[in-house]
């Protein structure tokens, strides 16, 4: 008879990194959906499912959490503006690949975003500066692509911060819209590939200069 081998056991260092990510998930769910400072630590714990003394273990207090949340998503969103800026191919080939990326990541973290949005409608708390920062350094990535495409003449002759601006907000709307239609059973679908296709044709689309020149009128 061949007895089971035994599974090994995680490793102490394993146990602590998916503790605290799950400490960073509860956290994350809670402060999007129902804003920081109406989050206690107790909650955070009780989501988690870990104890208040193992979060402080992890971090110093709510803020550090909180500032932890942040580094952890600019691991994932930053390497995307820095492809924006360093990309190749026309300006619109680039502002292309970057919403169907952003897209994907903003899906994949919702809750996150959520938690940059509160700030930004409430205008105050501890987040304000830093997502004002944030969205400030998104907004003018895409300036700066959007600028290079009007002067290479691939774009139409626009302001383009205001067309940057209106990009970025576009790149959040599914989720602020599936935030506002939560309580009323609303789905507004959660593919982030037609998503990002649907701004990439409609409006990355209308930035393009038309080339062609008009037939005369007989």
């Amino acid at each position: 008879m061949v007895e089971a081998q035994a599974q090994p056991n995680p490793s102490p260092d394993t146990s602590k990194v998916a503790a605290r990510d799950r400490i960073l998930d509860a956290a994350a769910e809670l402060f999007g959906s129902r804003g920081y400072d109406a989050v206690s630590v107790a909650e955070i714990a009780s989501a988690a499912g870990v104890s208040t003394a193992l979060i402080y273990y992890h971090f110093a207090d709510k803020e550090s959490l909180l500032k932890d949340l942040f580094l952890r998503a600019g691991a994932v969103f930053e390497p995307l503006l820095e492809s924006l800026d360093a990309g190749t191919g026309s300006a619109r080939e680039r502002l292309a690949e970057h919403v169907h990326a952003w897209a994907e990541a903003v899906l994949a973290h919702e809750d996150f975003i959520r938690l940059l949005i509160r700030p930004l409608v409430g205008s105050s708390g501890p987040l304000y500066a830093e997502v004002t920062a944030r969205v400030a350094a998104n907004i003018e990535a895409l300036r700066r692509v959007i600028s290079e495409g009007i002067e290479s003449g691939e774009f139409i002759p626009i302001d383009p911060l205001l067309a940057a601006e209106c990009l970025f907000a576009l790149l959040h709307t599914r989720v602020l819209a599936g935030w506002l239609n939560a309580d009323h059973g609303t789905d507004v679908g959660r593919d982030a590939d037609d998503a990002a296709q649907f701004i990439v044709d409609v409006y990355i689309g209308g930035l393009v200069a038309d080339t062609v020149a008009e037939e005369p009128e007989c």
